[in-house]
């Protein structure tokens, strides 16, 4: 197995992003360099994910969602938003 290899990098954010993966450190009890590191992998392999869908794909997921809509298979984002809030819970 191969061992990651890092560099430096220095960046400069506003200081409310910076207060918010302070917290989001703490609340994970990690170290805010590992924070930072994951946020970033994970918005890039999201956008290489986005990037490898094709349009037909695409519109093939859009039609499938406005067809659950109709059929009545949907539910209020609120319960939704407090499904993800309890599973975060959980996850700390």
């Amino acid at each position: 197995m191969d061992t990651p290899q890092f560099d430096t990098l220095t960046i400069t954010l506003p200081k409310t992003l910076i207060e918010r993966l302070k917290k989001e450190a703490e609340a994970q009890q990690r170290a805010l360099d590992t924070v930072v590191e994951d946020v970033i992998e994970a918005y890039l392999t999201e956008d290489e994910d986005w990037e490898e869908d094709s349009d037909e794909k695409i519109l093939a997921d859009l039609r499938e969602s406005l067809e659950d809509m109709k059929a009545g298979r949907m539910r209020p984002i609120e319960e939704l938003f407090a499904e993800i809030r309890e599973a975060r819970k959980h996850d700390r």
